[in-house]
C-alpha cells in the first residue's frame, strides 16, 4: 500500500516549533491550498491542511518560513485520533512532511540577490574592453 501526499500552498501563521522530551523537534504549521475550481459565487474555496515535520526538517522550516510564504511539501496522511475531556471520540486528518521545497523567497533575500546581480554586471560592464 502507498500513502503519499503531495501539496503546495501558503502557511497560515508562523510554524510552530517544539521539542518533545527526547528532544525531537516538532513542527506543527497549516497550509492555505486553493481549489483548482470555483464554487457558485465565482470565488475558490480554500482548504486549510495541518501538516507536522520532525527532527531537522521540522527545524529548517520553523527557522526559514513565516505567515505567508509558498511551500511544496512531500509526506504521508495520518488520523490521529483522542478522547477529549468530556469522553468525546474526536479524530484529525495531518500531514506527516517527509520533504518539502521553498518557492519563493523572503523579499531581504530577493533584494539581496537582485543587489548582487546589478553589482556584478556593473563591475563586468567597467571591465569590458573592446578587442582592436
Amino acid at each position: 500500500m502507498l500513502n503519499s501526499w503531495n501539496g503546495i500552498g501558503r502557511l497560515v501563521r508562523k510554524p510552530d516549533l517544539n521539542y518533545s522530551e527526547s528532544g525531537t523537534a516538532i513542527c506543527n504549521f497549516t497550509l492555505a491550498i486553493d481549489r483548482n475550481y470555483k464554487n457558485r459565487d465565482g470565488e475558490r474555496d480554500t482548504d486549510f491542511i495541518n501538516c507536522t515535520a520532525f527532527s531537522k526538517t521540522g527545524e529548517v522550516i520553523a527557522e526559514n518560513l513565516d505567515k505567508g510564504r509558498l511551500i511544496a511539501v512531500e509526506g504521508e496522511l495520518r488520523l490521529d485520533r483522542w478522547k477529549n475531556n468530556d469522553g468525546e471520540k474526536r479524530s484529525k486528518l495531518k500531514v506527516n512532511v517527509n520533504r518539502f521545497h521553498f518557492l519563493d523567497y523572503k523579499d531581504n533575500k530577493q533584494n539581496n540577490t537582485q543587489n548582487n546581480q546589478q553589482k556584478e554586471q556593473k563591475e563586468q560592464e567597467e571591465n569590458f574592453e573592446v578587442p582592436f
